[in-house]
């Protein structure tokens, strides 16, 4: 009987510590977990929250840990992307989104592409509004298969205006 019930609060102890928790890639900090960054393409065209020279700057204290890496996409550029992995069931994705800012470029658009798959887009259209957006959730995903999954947020596709990205962090479990 010991045995039985020795091996059933094992069970129940070893399903507990399993259980899904959320953990987070930062854009500029990376993963929680596994350290690993974010890549930025092109690299050049990315700044952070440090930048002096930038139009559209939201407010540190409002972004998550502190930092947010942005950039103006342009059709002169193929395009632009953010790609990370990570391993787990579901993805959240989220953004600082930008309203009016003069001489700035604050239209939001992109794609998401999970696993080679084209999953989802976002876009917005700057509200007649100087508020930034933070926290905004622009992509989710659940019910994956508990594997390494592929991330790229992307401009693939956008040929025909100026767009901001503003990555703030993801969440994954």
């Amino acid at each position: 009987m010991r045995n039985g019930l020795f091996a059933f609060f094992l069970l129940l102890f070893v399903s507990l510590c399993a259980a899904a928790s959320n953990r987070t890639i930062d854009d500029t900090e990376g993963d929680s977990v596994t350290g690993a960054l974010p890549v930025y393409s092109p690299s050049s065209s990315w700044d952070n929250a440090d930048c002096t020279g930038c139009l559209v700057v939201p407010s540190k204290s409002e972004a998550f840990d502190g930092t947010w890496t942005a950039a103006t996409y342009n059709p002169n550029l193929t395009e632009m992307s953010i790609q990370f992995s990570f391993t787990g069931t579901a993805i959240y994705i989220y953004f600082i989104i930008a309203n009016q800012v003069e001489y700035a470029t604050t239209e939001t658009a992109c794609n998401f592409t999970l696993d080679g798959t084209l999953e989802g887009s976002y876009e917005h259209e700057p509200a007649d509004t100087t508020d930034f957006y933070y926290h905004v959730l622009t992509f989710s995903k659940a019910d994956l298969e508990n594997a390494e999954h592929s991330m790229t947020i992307s401009t693939s596709g956008i040929t025909d205006r100026n767009i901001f990205v503003n990555f703030d962090y993801a969440v994954y479990m």
